[in-house]
């Protein structure tokens, strides 16, 4: 979950901190803080208004005045001294923050509602525990809010990182994202159905149809908030079809508009096979539909991108790959060729509900087969081929026609 998220990602900046705070010791305050010890407590004051409170200006005085060290901090320490003391010091407001996250973690760790949990349920908490958990980050923030005078989310890489997730849009804009992101997906964990009994085809139908609903709700809230423009950017870099082709597109280099037109058409692809396909018919248009959308990814990324891509995304290329390795002149072409001729003979041999397959078409189809493998590999590597795991579809024999239905003994 995001926030959950956010907390690790909070946590391992601020150990980064606070070792290199062991590593050179304590710190004194900057000259401007020693100098002007009650101007900087008050400055910090009118640029932060949570923090004008009772106190802060002698703890900001006396932080200024002694220096501050890490050795003071402790879970138990009061926060606002300590905030107050982090400001005299010098500290910008986003490492305040992230020393906030980490003493507030140390002091929610003991109350955590998992911590009396089994080891094997600690991962998978029941509903209510999670709840618990949620409210206890969402306390959190508030208090972090509360304590630094603004809630700004912890962002380490500030502009670059909004930008690069969101696209060039206004903080406001990307603060209301942030906040929709956020609650969906708090509906996301409260809302699925309990893990009680076997999940079953018709429970899991149900869960997916849940889920695209919530999904589209998610999608309407933020073309609320965004211009047309605006949302396809966010959807480039945050929807499923965007996790897909970067994750595809691991350790192969492609310019931004390479990058769109593959995300075009695995959004087309996406958006017209929702679903699972439930007859021969459906699992025929799927094929057709995932060979045009190669040959689509074969267009853009040109053989030698498209081949290393088919390695990693195609199984049956990755299968005919590992078989054409053991023979140096067939090229990844070959290769390609090879795995699209078992995909189209396989299909074909399928045949329809109502039309199967007769026994002397099968063996017409398997001899033609045979032959252009043998165009394609030459005797040799097709022999190789016939014998191994990948290649037995060229030895099927020719299906005979099932016997008649004996009758029952109760006629």
């Amino acid at each position: 979950m995001k926030k959950v998220l956010v907390s690790l990602l909070v946590l391992s900046l601020a150990g980064n901190l606070a070792l290199a705070l062991f590593s050179f010791g304590p710190l004194a305050p900057s000259s401007s803080a020693v100098g002007s010890a009650s101007s900087a407590a008050s400055g910090s004051s009118a640029a932060n208004p949570g923090s004008d409170r009772p106190g802060d200006t002698a703890a900001a005085a006396a932080g200024a005045a002694k220096g501050f060290t890490w050795s003071g901090i402790t879970p138990t320490s009061d926060l606002h001294t300590m905030v107050a003391q982090l400001r005299a010091a010098g500290f910008p407001p986003k490492a305040i923050t992230a020393l906030l996250y980490t003493v507030l973690s140390e002091r929610m760790a003991a109350s955590d509602p998992t911590a009396s949990l089994p080891f094997w349920q600690r991962n998978n908490p029941p509903k209510k525990i999670m709840q618990e958990r949620q409210a206890a980050y969402k306390a959190m923030r508030d208090q972090v809010k509360e304590l630094v005078g603004s809630d700004t989310g912890f962002d380490p890489a500030g502009k670059a990182q909004q930008a690069q997730r969101y696209g060039n849009i206004s903080d406001a804009k990307a603060e209301a994202i942030r906040k929709i992101e956020s609650d969906y997906s708090e509906i996301r964990q409260f809302n699925q159905e309990d893990d009680n009994g076997m999940m079953t085809p018709e429970r899991a139908a149900a869960r997916r149809k849940q889920w695209a609903m919530i999904e589209q709700e998610q999608h309407a809230d933020l073309a609320a908030v965004l211009t047309p423009e605006e949302l396809q950017q966010y959807d480039m870099r945050n929807s499923s079809t965007a996790a897909t082709v970067m994750r595809n597109l691991r350790n192969i280099d492609v310019n931004e508009q390479e990058y769109t037109a593959l995300y075009t058409a695995q959004k087309a692809f996406d958006d017209a096979n929702s679903g699972n396909p439930n007859s021969p018919e459906g699992y025929a248009q799927r094929n057709a539909a995932q060979a045009q959308l190669r040959d689509q990814m074969q267009a853009i990324l040109g053989d030698d991108r498209f081949y290393t891509y088919l390695a990693k995304t195609d199984f049956n290329y990755a299968r005919t790959q590992e078989f054409t390795a053991q023979f140096p002149t067939l090229t990844p072409a070959n290769t390609y060729a090879l795995s699209k001729l078992a995909q189209e003979v396989q299909a074909k041999m399928t045949g329809t509900a109502g039309q199967p397959m007769s026994p002397a078409d099968r063996a017409a189809l398997l001899a033609d087969y045979s032959t252009r493998v043998t165009n394609l590999l030459g005797p040799d590597a097709t022999e190789a081929y016939k014998k191994s795991n990948i290649g037995r579809w060229l030895n099927q024999p020719a299906r005979r026609p099932s016997p008649p239905a004996s009758p029952s003994a109760g006629q």
